[in-house]
């Protein structure tokens, strides 16, 4: 898939992560995520979610580009 090899920024990194969690949960709705913390703890993650809600004001919900 296009969208694993091109993980130039942080964003793209992030929405790569996002999608691959998107569609394991659509498969298997029971899994566990026993090992997910040191994936949302990384640098890139919380610096682009930080960008999101700076972005965003703090106001509930995410704009779609992390500023």
């Amino acid at each position: 898939m296009i969208a694993d090899t091109a993980q130039d920024t942080p964003q793209a990194r992030v929405r790569v992560l996002q999608r691959k969690l998107y569609r394991s949960a659509k498969e298997a709705p029971k899994r566990r995520y026993g090992i997910l913390f040191d994936k949302v703890c990384h640098w890139d993650t919380l610096w682009t979610a930080w960008g999101l809600v700076r972005g965003n004001k703090g106001a509930p919900g995410a704009t779609a580009r992390a500023a």
